[in-house]
């Protein structure tokens, strides 16, 4: 198995752990990164886009948004254009939350953690379906 994939089942398992032993910031950081690492895997292996190129190419001020717009329309290139509007919704919604975790004073609710993980599944069951995987 590729090792973005393993890493994304691992984070979206460990967020699960963390939510279940109420540890909600630090499930968002993991619920964020399934999401991002499957992407990443997608990408590679279904778009054609090396992992040295997203890393050459995710240099810079918002390091995740060449992963996260490319992974977008590539669905929205298949004609997947409400996959694409599905895919941005919970990408963005779990950036969103990862920003008030990892950066932020607040610390995250039990209902935040628990939306950021079922962002993330999301996320992943969509790309799974789209992209055949």
């Amino acid at each position: 198995m590729p090792n973005y994939k393993k890493k994304s089942e691992e984070n979206l398992s460990a967020a699960d752990l963390l939510i279940n032993n109420n540890m909600y910031t630090s499930s968002v950081h993991c619920s964020y990164y399934a999401g991002l690492q499957f992407s990443k895997y997608v990408l590679a292996n279904k778009c054609g886009i090396g992992y040295e190129d997203q890393e050459q190419n995710s240099k810079g001020k918002d390091s995740h948004y060449f992963v996260s717009d490319n992974t977008g329309r590539a669905l929205d290139r298949m004609g997947e254009h409400i996959g694409f509007i599905d895919y941005n919704k919970f990408f963005n919604k779990l950036k969103k939350l990862r920003k008030k975790a990892d950066y932020s004073e607040e610390l995250i609710k039990c209902n935040e953690a628990k939306k950021a993980y079922d962002y993330a599944d999301k996320l992943i069951c969509l790309l799974k379906t789209k992209l055949a995987i």
